[in-house]
């Protein structure tokens, strides 16, 4: 080994020595400088602060009370703007505190603020105006070269967000009392987790109910990823699960969102979660549902959201109008669109035990397929027990401004249930019917055009206990003496059904009448009208909603 050899590493110490000596030199001297001389203290900071800054997309704006010293200094208030994103930071009572190694690596080892407002300016983005603030801030930097950050004063955010698909901002507004703790070693690697009380969240363009919402939230960033774990915490004992990953620079992301079951009650219905249309609400049942989302945010491109959707309720019970309805379930594999459409990906199910609107539906149930994309609707196999018997349709399909035509199958409907209804108690019959109606339908309007029911031998009988009707005719006379009892042993009806809910059946009947000459044969001929509509509002009239659905729960 020659002098060559070993003189060079001593040069290279001598160099590092050269600018180490003067720097650590210069910062003691700008310490102690300002220690001395109070006037000059904040024109140092601000000069160190701003050359420090100098890169970054922030300034110094205002800086007061400074006092510093060889291994503290504190600042009253110091005020910063960054402009990547829009803020106005105002950092009250901040206490620095470092070493000489801190100093001479250009960081400091620990830092205490009392009071943290935050201003987030209009931007372009989702974000638009609002406000943070916070108390106590502990930052530790020490040894590890992981700095360390705990909020002990609890806060709260007074914002405003611009929606995906929402032209106006929507308020948000929340707080917290328990810890913050984030550890990081560098912007692009970093953990957070807090825990943030919401005392009343709403957010007007989507229809949710303001409530106090508990949120924990736990975020990460190794590099390019940002991952977000968080529970949202409802009014009784509702939760919502969310676990997202996101890729900073492509703007893709995806994540698992899971609900465990929205349980409702009469003290806590669906109305006190999301808005809801007058007279309509949901206070029994549970409602559970599953996405495994996917999105795309490209710069100066719409949001884009997509996946699959799981849903299942079970035992939903509740009204809207004047209908009640019972232990509804439903279990539908969905899919989310690009353009916030909805499509089912297979034939969901439906059952229901019974919906009311003043003639009781029984046990209906009937698989499907919807598409949001063009309002469609497909019914397979719908079924339901009516009056006693059986009425079900093949295939239905339903979309705005598209004529369908289906035919509905009827089975063993009980004309004793028919006439117990309380527009016919003056009548009183027994029998049973088959029969089918050709429906056309068009958007809500149903027509019925020569629909057919007949009787299922050995027929029924007919008691009728009212005045007389249809004049004083001798024909007429004959058809009220045979009706007071008439056994008949056919009976054929011929249905119309018109748009406006006109309803008339001609009906053909064949029979004796034990009152009339010894039982002799007499064959009636009848027409009944009515206008369903007005019959089922006055079947409804002074009805409770909620009373007729206590009734039905109890009854089931």
């Amino acid at each position: 080994m020659n002098d060559r050899d070993i003189q060079t590493p001593k040069t290279t110490g001598r160099t590092t020595r050269r600018w180490l000596i003067p720097l650590s030199g210069t910062l003691l001297l700008l310490i102690a400088v300002g220690a001395l001389l109070h006037q000059y203290q904040t024109e140092i900071a601000n000069t160190l602060l701003d050359r420090a800054l100098r890169n970054q997309p922030a300034h110094i704006t205002a800086m007061s009370g400074l006092n510093a010293d060889t291994q503290h200094a504190t600042i009253d208030s110091i005020s910063v703007v960054l402009s990547e994103p829009a803020i106005e930071m105002t950092l009250n009572q901040v206490e620095l505190t470092y070493s000489w190694a801190s100093l001479i690596a250009r960081r400091v080892e620990a830092v205490r603020i009392d009071d943290i407002r935050v201003t987030l300016l209009q931007s372009e983005d989702s974000l638009t105006e609002g406000t943070l603030q916070t108390g106590r801030v502990s930052v530790d930097c020490a040894r590890t070269g992981i700095c360390q950050i705990v909020a002990n004063g609890g806060g709260s955010v007074n914002t405003e967000i611009l929606l995906p698909g929402s032209s106006d901002p929507t308020p948000l507004r929340f707080g917290w009392t328990q810890p913050i703790r984030a550890a990081w070693v560098s912007a692009s690697q970093f953990t957070a987790s807090l825990s943030l009380q919401a005392d009343s969240l709403s957010l007007p363009p989507l229809p949710l109910q303001s409530m106090p919402v508990q949120l924990d939230l736990a975020v990460s960033r190794t590099g390019d990823e940002l991952r977000i774990d968080a529970s949202a915490h409802l009014p009784a004992d509702r939760s919502l699960q969310i676990n997202a990953s996101h890729e900073i620079s492509t703007g893709r992301g995806s994540g698992q969102f899971t609900t465990d079951g929205f349980v409702f009650t009469e003290l806590f219905p669906l109305s006190a979660l999301v808005s809801l249309p007058d007279e309509t609400d949901i206070i029994a049942g549970q409602l559970a549902a599953q996405a495994q989302l996917t999105w795309l945010r490209p710069a100066g491109g719409e949001f884009e959201l997509q996946g699959p959707i799981d849903v299942q309720a079970q035992n939903l019970s509740g009204y809207f109008g004047d209908t009640v309805f019972t232990r509804l379930g439903v279990y539908m594999k969905a899919e989310l669109l690009p353009d916030w459409q909805l499509r089912t990906r297979e034939p969901g199910s439906a059952a229901l035990t019974a919906v009311d609107p003043g003639i009781e539906l029984e046990y209906l149930s009937t698989r499907f397929t919807l598409d949001t994309r063009n309002s469609s609707v497909q019914l397979i196999r719908p079924q339901a027990t009516v009056f006693d018997g059986i009425v079900s349709a093949e295939q239905i399909n339903w979309q705005p401004g598209t004529p369908e035509h289906f035919e509905i199958q009827l089975q063993r409907i009980d004309v004793a249930r028919i006439l117990g209804l309380s527009a016919y108690q003056q009548v009183q019959a027994t029998g049973r019917l088959d029969g089918r109606l050709p429906v056309e339908l068009l958007n809500t309007t149903a027509v019925i055009n020569g629909g057919k029911v007949t009787s299922i031998p050995p027929g029924g009988s007919i008691r009728y206990r009212g005045g007389r009707f249809g004049g004083s005719n001798q024909n007429m006379e004959l058809v009220n003496q045979a009706l007071q009892r008439y056994d008949y042993s056919s009976l054929d009806a011929t249905i119309n059904y018109s748009a406006t809910g006109d309803l008339n059946l001609d009906i053909s009947l064949q029979g004796i009448s034990p009152l009339l000459n010894n039982g002799q044969r007499i064959n009636l001929n009848l027409t009944i009208a009515d206008n369903v509509p007005e019959l089922l509002s006055s079947l409804q009239a002074g009805r409770s909603v909620q009373d007729a659905l206590s009734d039905h729960l109890q009854r089931r």
